[in-house]
């Protein structure tokens, strides 16, 4: 058993020890966003100083995180007790979710003991003895194909371009393998339902086994995590 722990966001067993999560775990086999080097650039194209630039950098990111869990919270209230918070966006959750309430399970908590990782998947519905979906939800800028600079992912997924597109579909495919191993059971469907402020869009996924292999494979062979 797996419980998590919101102040610090960290996964633990009932011994105590930590899973590293998902999103950790994707975060290696990303290059490092040079905030230093790019933000140096805007401000002199900009005529200000690097600071302001950081600055705003920080509190765009904490606006749009607060805003994607508020939307996730709404979604989250109406899938589990059919509450209502936001009428719009549940009116358009509506029109591409074609599942009933009580098949769903809504912000699970998956792990695989293995590799000593965790994660929430947002929905998944059990189709039936022998099916389930995932889904999940997004709430950023922008949701792209491909990397307009060519960058790829890092080994072993250098192969994959470092987008919206790869990144969301290796994670989605991580909770399917995690699920699957917990129960048995086969994963039918991925897709992503991106909020773009208007209405849900929704992209499917192929279910990416072999690369979670490989990588699952290539991340239990790196150093620990200290926590």
């Amino acid at each position: 058993m797996i419980n998590f722990e919101p102040q610090t966001h960290t996964y633990k067993n009932n011994n105590g020890e930590v899973y590293e999560s998902v999103s950790q775990v994707l975060s290696k086999y990303k290059k490092p966003f040079d905030t230093d080097f790019f933000s140096r650039m805007v401000a002199k194209k900009r005529g200000v100083s690097q600071d302001v630039v950081k600055e705003e950098w920080k509190q765009n990111t904490e606006n749009a995180c607060s805003y994607g869990k508020d939307v996730h919270t709404v979604v989250e209230n109406y899938l589990k007790n059919g509450t209502i918070d936001e009428q719009n966006i549940i009116n358009e959750f509506q029109k591409v979710f074609p599942y009933k309430r009580i098949d769903v399970r809504s912000e699970i908590i998956l792990w695989n003991d293995t590799h000593k990782i965790a994660g929430t998947s947002d929905i998944i519905v059990d189709v039936d003895d022998k099916f389930f979906d995932v889904l999940d939800i997004k709430t950023n800028k922008k949701f792209d194909f491909y990397n307009k600079y060519n960058e790829t992912l890092l080994k072993p997924l250098e192969h994959l371009h470092n987008c919206k597109y790869s990144t969301y579909g290796i994670q989605l495919s991580l909770y399917a393998y995690m699920y699957a191993a917990m129960t048995g059971k086969k994963p039918r469907k991925l897709a992503v339902l991106y909020w773009n402020k208007v209405a849900f869009e929704i992209y499917h996924m192929p279910y990416m086994f072999w690369d979670v292999s490989v990588l699952l494979k290539h991340y239990s062979k790196q150093p620990a995590i200290n926590n």
